[in-house]
This record gives structure tokens, C-alpha cells and sequence, in this order.
């Protein structure tokens, strides 16, 4: 599979983030309304048969600064914990409040994001993120405009001057109508819900890999689904997106093209269902948080709900015992006029480049 990395603008405010399973539901509606049911069949199928045509990640946001040309892309941290064996150390250093809002991080640059690939440990990523000085190249941005970002930069990344900040959260005040009397009275009123406004300088991206032979009709899809937006509320106008780009990397960012054999250690950028795949085992520990989702299908019905499904989150880290370029199934979550739904579940893996990683926690 080829790896791509495909890039939008939002040109409206977003009710919530968009993980792995929203996305790919998107992308199959907006496939289904170019090229036809027979098509959609056709596509879904390899998934149910262990051969998917495209892998995605979660989406993520990037920053762009106008003094250069390069996009600062951003991953989820990944799930570690401090070494047992040294956890007073870092608190007698730095702080117990240091700590917390280490531990409150979300996001962290490519550049991080790679230099823990390549080994560096959850104490040094601490340490370099709280020490004054440059240690391990690694300066820590806790900076939470309005309560939001929590992120980890490069010193390099942070000399720029660009200004972090993904999106403000604004309070939008919004009213319900009573279905029996038709007005805001009476079972009815006005409530206040949370939305994420994105800088003019913020992006969202996510990866895709796939086959030569698919990218075609997937490019017309996921143009089309900028066109008509994504997640909740989106006829109302919210979740509208502007596509920037897809490009095919020479260089991929996790580490799919990586030539290797044998046990590999994996960070999950995907909301991630296991199922019974059997290439993932060892005896070393893994490190996730789990979510359990229940979303509604938008085929109807009088029972529109799917199956509740747990998920492990992006960031999530698993051993394997070779390299793939996905893991995981993608159940079935519901059966209606004679269809089987699925809910997305494939782990879009990146991989740890340093065998140390393996064996240190």
C-alpha cells in the first residue's frame, strides 16, 4: 500500500473531533452516492474478508505559519507511563504540578512524535519537556488557549514563532422544540452547546493508505465529502471543510515502509478493534485507553441505534508479532433490510523504530 496524507481547511465550527470510525463512514456515504450501491458492496466486502482497499487514520490537526511553507502536523501522544522504577525522580525535580499537566498532554509535533519512534523514553520526553534548557532537543508547550490545546514541541518548532493554537471553543446558544406543541415552551427551551472555531492558520489532516487502483474513486469521494462536510449538525452548516490537498508521501510518517520481520511494537493512530487477530501477541505490556461508542445508522428505521462497540484510542500501544500494514476487524454492529452494518475498527499502525523501546517498560 501507498501511503497519503490528506489535508482541509475548516471553513466552519465543529461540534467534536473526528476519529477513524466517523471518517471512514463518510468516506463510504460519499462513495456511495458517486459510483452506486454495487460499488459500495464491492468495497465494504474486502474489509469483511481481511483485505480492506484503504486503511485511515484518526484526524489530526496541523498549523501552517505564513512565513513558511511547511505544515507542522500533530499526532496523539502516545500512552506511557513514567518508569516505575524512577517515578519519584521526575516529581522531586520538577514538581508534582510539572507532572500534571505532563500528563495532560494530547498532542505532540511530527518531530517529537518521531524522536519517540526512534526511542526516546517517556522520562526523557518529561524531562526535556520541563527542563529550561534543550535537553533531548524537546521544549514542552503547555499552553491551553481557552482551555483546549495541550502540546509538546520541538525547540526548533517553538523558535518559529507560530502561534499554537488549534481552535477556540465558544459556547453557541442553540433551542430545542417540543415535537408535541411545536414551540421552545412547553417541553421545549434554549440550551447552550460547546463548538470548536479553528484558527485561520489550523488545519486538520489524516493518513490514508491504499492501493494504486483505489486512490482514483477514493480522491472523488473524499472531495465530495469536503463539499458536503462531516460529523453532527452538518446540514445546519457545521463541520464544512475546504480540501487543501492529497499527497502521496516518498517518506512515510509511521514507518509503513520500513523494511523488517519479526516482533514489532506499534503506536495505534486509529480507534482500534482487535477482534481475534492472531499477529498480535508477546509478553511485553501494552499501554491504551478504551471507548465505547453506540452511533446511530443513517439507514433508519424504527430502532436506529448499532450495537455498542469498545474501542481503543488513538495513541494506543501494542505489540505485534510482524510487521503488517493494519491490524484489527471491523465488526458487525447491526442487520437491517437485509444489510450488514460494520463499524470501523482497523489500527493504522505507527511503528517504533528502536528494538529498546520493546523490552525497556
Amino acid at each position: 500500500m501507498d501511503e497519503f496524507v490528506v489535508k482541509f481547511r475548516p471553513s466552519s465550527s465543529f461540534r467534536e473531533e473526528v476519529p477513524s470510525h466517523t471518517l471512514f463512514g463518510a468516506i463510504c456515504w460519499r462513495y456511495l452516492e458517486l459510483f452506486g450501491e454495487d460499488e459500495l458492496v464491492a468495497l465494504l466486502s474486502s474489509f469483511r474478508t481481511g483485505n480492506p482497499n484503504f486503511v485511515v487514520s484518526s484526524v489530526f490537526p496541523y498549523i501552517n505559519s505564513d512565513d513558511n511553507d511547511d505544515d507542522l502536523l500533530f499526532f496523539p501522544k502516545p500512552i506511557r507511563e513514567l518508569s516505575r522504577g524512577n517515578a519519584g525522580l521526575p516529581k522531586q525535580k520538577y514538581g508534582f504540578e510539572k507532572l500534571k499537566n505532563f500528563k495532560k498532554i494530547e498532542w505532540v509535533s511530527e518531530t517529537v512524535f518521531s524522536k519517540i519512534l526512534n526511542g526516546l523514553g517517556e522520562e526523557e520526553v518529561f524531562a526535556a519537556a520541563c527542563s529550561d534548557d534543550d535537553g533531548a532537543g524537546i521544549k514542552g508547550s503547555f499552553r491551553i488557549p481557552n482551555d483546549n490545546e495541550k502540546i509538546i514541541v520541538s525547540s526548533e518548532e517553538l523558535d518559529k514563532g507560530m502561534p499554537f493554537s488549534f481552535f477556540k471553543e465558544e459556547l453557541v446558544q442553540k433551542n430545542s422544540i417540543s415535537r408535541l406543541t411545536g414551540k421552545t415552551r412547553d417541553g421545549g427551551g434554549l440550551y447552550s452547546a460547546s463548538e470548536n472555531f479553528y484558527e485561520d492558520n489550523a488545519g486538520l489532516f489524516f493518513l490514508l493508505s491504499c492501493s494504486d487502483n483505489s486512490i482514483g474513486k477514493l480522491k472523488a469521494a473524499m472531495r465530495l465529502m469536503a463539499d458536503t462536510g462531516i460529523c453532527g449538525d452538518k446540514t445546519s452548516g457545521k463541520g464544512q471543510l475546504n480540501l487543501v490537498g492529497i499527497h502521496k508521501l516518498e517518506k512515510s510518517v509511521t514507518g509503513l515502509k520500513t523494511e523488517g520481520k519479526g516482533p514489532a511494537r506499534f503506536v495505534s493512530l486509529s480507534r482500534f478493534y482487535p477482534g481475534t487477530t492472531a499477529s498480535l501477541g508477546g509478553t511485553d505490556p501494552v499501554s491504551y485507553k478504551i471507548v465505547n461508542i453506540r452511533p446511530k445508522s443513517q439507514l433508519g428505521g424504527s430502532n436506529p441505534w448499532k450495537a455498542s462497540v469498545r474501542l481503543f484510542t488513538e495513541g494506543s500501544i501494542f505489540t505485534a508479532s510482524e510487521r503488517r500494514d493494519f491490524y484489527g476487524t471491523c465488526p458487525i454492529v447491526k442487520k437491517t433490510a437485509g444489510k450488514e452494518i460494520i463499524e470501523y475498527g482497523l489500527a493504522y499502525p505507527a511503528f517504533f523504530t528502536n528494538t529498546k523501546e520493546i523490552s525497556e517498560e
